[in-house]
């Protein structure tokens, strides 16, 4: 049974934090884990391109505003 992992972001501009958040939630062992990457910004702004996890994102402008549904993603 895989271990669920869930990585959140704020945004996936350009930016250091967010693009190694990304490279680890990208390259966790699959075999163990299942990694998702919840985005609390909007899609259009995405600056890096994520592929081989689900990534979901809540198209909220303020991390506040996205607490709720945060807390009820899963």
């Amino acid at each position: 049974m895989k271990t669920k992992v869930l990585f959140v972001l704020p945004t996936l501009t350009a930016g250091g934090a967010e693009r190694v958040m990304s490279f680890v939630a990208q390259n966790i062992n699959n075999a163990k884990f299942e990694s998702t990457l919840l985005v609390t910004g909007y899609k259009k702004d995405a600056a890096y391109a994520i592929k081989g996890i689900r990534v979901k994102f809540l198209e909220k402008s303020r991390v506040f505003t996205a607490v709720p549904s945060i807390f009820f993603f899963y």
